[in-house]
């Protein structure tokens, strides 16, 4: 887990993926999707994945391998 990294320009730092080790992973958000705010992106990537209604243990996904995971949140300091 590079702590230190924010990785590809994310403020905040991400952990490695366990399977692939891949650096471009998002985190999982669960719940509902105020559509209003992620029309408002247009053609941008959101910087998370959407997960669901159902909240499950894993919330993270490597965009590499597309390996799902429960792992820390990680917060910058």
């Amino acid at each position: 887990m590079n702590k230190g990294n924010n990785h590809h320009g994310h403020d905040r730092p991400r952990p490695d993926c366990p399977r692939c080790g891949g650096v471009e992973v998002k985190p999982i958000v669960y719940g509902f999707v105020d559509v209003g705010a992620y029309l408002e992106l247009g053609k941008r990537t959101p910087d998370f994945e959407l997960g669901g209604l159902v909240t499950r243990d894993e919330n993270w996904c490597c965009l590499r391998c597309g390996h799902k995971w429960a792992g820390a949140q990680l917060h910058s300091t």
